[in-house]
């Protein structure tokens, strides 16, 4: 194949790739800050941190990429050694103490406090997860702002929720800022914080949503021991064992461990769909010196469960002659459908400090993902008196690569009242996704009276495509804060893609070369009462591989957004306020296709204008609080009426809101005894065609725990009324009820 200039472009940004790897892995060296380099004022971050106390859920975090010095410059004092009581200094990658995060560094890729970034954020902390229990991503983003969390309702296989409107792709989802393959169900057990950006992103992690992203920080290697364990038991046969262990490899502290796994075996509301996962992730951290340090992170998740199969909407949605078809009845075939997922990954995270001003740091992993998935599901509206579906088989197999590597150059300058913080960074990502699938017409089934065990024979080949992306990203960005109250930011892109896409079956390929430039800018002001407003725009793009069903290739999605908002971050107390509105805009945007469900079309352009407003707080020692109202108004701008798409974009409500309360007694006969309630509401939504109304719904949570010495007794209730509810309906042959009530106690120990 002929070299296109475009491809010129993309090995000519591979060579600047390997050339700061080069200069990169020569820094680790540890070579003496350069002649004439001002030296730090204090040496502080040589001392060792101290312990944390006995059953401590925040252990001092290790140094990793962003964190192996902190950002503060300090002025010449005298040290005094920390004492036993001293409180972890907070960063944008480690711990934190309750639900009020500080620092942040997924709208930036830089340590930065919250309120000093004029964007929308949301932190959900590890003692947030550890109270809520969530055993995925997506029911922890249950109380965010601007999040609709469990989209499509129980049992979907996929990560599937929606920000601002608009569903992330498979490749759109972040790890340590890195991207890796979201069709898999992430485990949450093996992070730090999870971080919602809202708002398009392009400037700093290439293609993207307009919605904005999550960026998943993995749990490091600590400097001091923190040990626990951690069983767990719930409805319908729940078991699970989990465990977290740190600490030094050796006396000095410069070899750091941290292995992580959880093993669990059970099933669920519905019948044949297990939910079984075995995760392992181990890290390593060496820091030979206060400037240096390495993290290498690897992970292991195989996940044996099978598709929830959707239900019809006569008995789900509707009513039916016959009654309710039971939340726990299964389309499918047991002896036929199953699925495993199995995902490894390997990566590091490397940073060095020439002086207190530069610094350089490297990212890199590679994921692959094997997904072997068999599944039966109905098709039709029921027939014979409304007990019957017609139903169909599918047999896929999907494998998918993605290497990732981001190479970061940042500067720090003072110059009294003016100060910089310059990020250039240079990202290429490559991603291969091999698919094959099959199909066949299986029996139909009385959805009220099953009788399984149906012969499957005779496979017809659906789908034998591979896809391919390549992509370097060259980006900037400028954040310059003046006389202590004025915030100024600014960034750029450009981006080089190329794509393949190859249609085995029909003996057709096609290739894109697109290329963009993206950009973002941001204007805050600080007010001393600790009120900060805002103003930004930003742009996404993301290319679309692939074809339609006629073989036309897809455009490249553009997105951009105005942004206005303010923030409170009182001087007194912990907490942070954050109201934003938005106008946001997306073109050449992708959905099922309704002709064919194989295929997608685009679909023109979406407009949503949105209110989001977030307090996430501490009002008293032991008592937090998170409280959030989302409010949308999505439109498609030209609907595609031939293809059946109504003006409301499917499964975007108008409304959200969530509220969760969380208190431990401080001190007493009951001191440990904690309890905590909440409860998250969803709006109307529609279907792709605007044919169905989901009716809105309201779910209540809650949970009890006790904490006594090193030993934590918990129980969580998730639906606590059991409430039965439809999630989410494609259409009048395909409904998924939301999940049941799942009660699950827990017993940990910590040393």
């Amino acid at each position: 194949m002929t070299e296109s200039p475009i491809s010129f472009k993309r090995s000519a940004g591979s060579a600047w790739v390997l050339a700061l790897c080069a200069v990169s892995w020569s820094a680790i060296g540890g070579e003496p800050t350069p002649t004439g380099a001002a030296p730090p004022a204090t040496s502080v971050t040589a001392e060792k941190k101290p312990k944390a106390p006995a059953g401590s859920k925040n252990p001092t975090p290790a140094s990793s990429p962003g964190d192996a010095v902190p950002e503060t410059k300090l002025d010449a004092v005298t040290v005094v050694a920390p004492s036993e009581s001293s409180e972890t200094i907070e960063t944008a990658w480690g711990p934190v103490k309750g639900f009020v995060a500080k620092e942040s560094s997924t709208a930036t890729k830089t340590d930065t406090p919250l309120i000093e970034t004029p964007a929308s954020v949301s932190v959900i902390t590890d003692d947030r997860m550890q109270g809520q229990k969530g055993q995925s991503i997506e029911t922890l983003l249950n109380y965010t702002a601007g999040v609709r969390a469990t989209a499509f309702g129980f049992g979907s296989v996929y990560s599937g929720y929606l920000i601002r409107g608009y569903q992330p792709s498979f490749f759109q989802l972040f790890r340590d800022s890195l991207v890796q393959y979201g069709q898999m169900q992430p485990e949450p057990y093996g992070l730090e914080r999870i971080e919602v950006l809202r708002g398009p992103a392009s400037v700093l992690y290439g293609e993207g949503s307009p919605g904005g992203l999550v960026n998943m920080v993995t749990k490091r290697p600590t400097d001091v021991p923190h040990y626990e364990v951690e069983l767990n038991g719930g409805s319908w046969g729940f078991v699970q064992g989990l465990a977290d262990l740190s600490g030094s490899l050796d006396s000095s502290g410069d070899w750091r461990y941290r292995f992580t796994t959880k093993n669990r075996n059970a099933d669920t509301q519905m019948d044949f769909v297990p939910d079984n996962r075995v995760y392992m992730a181990p890290a390593l951290t060496w820091q030979p010196s206060a400037d240096t340090s390495i993290t290498v992170l690897a992970n292991f998740q195989k996940d044996t469960s099978n598709f929830a199969p959707y239900v019809p909407a006569q008995g789900s949605l509707f009513g039916n002659p016959n009654g309710k078809i039971p939340t726990s009845r299964y389309i499918g075939e047991p002896d036929f459908d199953n699925r495993t997922f199995t995902t490894y990954s390997l990566g590091y995270l490397f940073e060095h400090r020439f002086n207190e001003d530069l610094k350089i740091r490297q990212n890199v992993r590679y994921m692959s993902a094997d997904i072997d998935y068999r599944f039966t599901f109905g098709f039709s509206p029921l027939f014979d008196n409304f007990t019957t579906v017609e139903r169909e088989s599918n047999s896929t197999y999907r494998q998918v690569g993605v290497f990732a590597l981001d190479n970061q150059l940042q500067y720090k300058w003072d110059l009294g009242r003016v100060r910089q913080t310059i990020l250039a960074g240079i990202n290429y990502n490559e991603i291969t996704d091999n698919f094959r699938g099959s199909y066949w017409l299986t029996e139909p089934l009385n959805v009220f009276r099953p009788v399984y065990g149906t012969p499957i024979t005779d496979p017809i080949p659906f789908s034998d495509n591979r896809e391919t992306v390549s992509q370097v990203g060259l980006y900037f960005q400028d954040q310059i804060k003046i006389d202590d109250h004025w915030i100024v930011m600014g960034g750029g892109r450009q981006d080089f893609v190329s794509t393949g896409f190859r249609d085995g079956i029909e003996g057709t390929a096609s290739n894109q070369n697109p290329s963009a430039f993206t950009g973002r800018a941001g204007l805050m002001y600080l007010f001393d009462i600790g009120v900060a407003p805002y103003f930004s725009y930003s742009e996404a793009f993301s290319p679309v591989p692939g074809a339609d069903r006629s073989n036309q290739p897809f455009q490249p999605e553009r997105s951009f957004q105005y942004e206005v908002g303010v923030k409170y971050e009182p001087v007194d107390w912990k907490a942070l306020f954050t109201l934003a509105l938005f106008d946001l805009n997306r073109e050449n945007a992708l959905t099922v296709d309704p002709v064919n469900p194989n295929f997608e079309i685009q679909v023109g352009q979406t407009h949503t204008q949105g209110v989001e407003l977030e307090g996430v707080m501490t009002l008293t020692d032991g008592l937090n609080l998170i409280a959030n109202y989302t409010y949308l108004n999505p439109r498609n701008v030209n609907p595609d009426l031939e293809a059946g798409q109504g003006p409301i974009p499917q499964d975007v409500p108008k409304n959200m809101g969530s509220i969760w309360a969380q208190y431990e007694v401080q001190g007493g006969v009951l001191n440990g005894l904690g309890v905590g309630t909440g409860m998250h509401y969803t709006g109307t939504t529609a279907n792709f065609d605007n044919t169905l109304a989901i009716p809105d719904y309201t779910i209540m949570d809650a949970m009890l725990y006790y904490q006594l010495d090193n030993w934590r007794f918990q129980v969580n209730a998730n639906n606590v009324l059991d409430k039965t509810y439809v999630a989410w309906c494609g259409d009048e042959t395909s409904c998924s009820y939301g999940q049941r009530r799942f009660i699950l106690g827990s017993v940990r120990y910590t040393w």
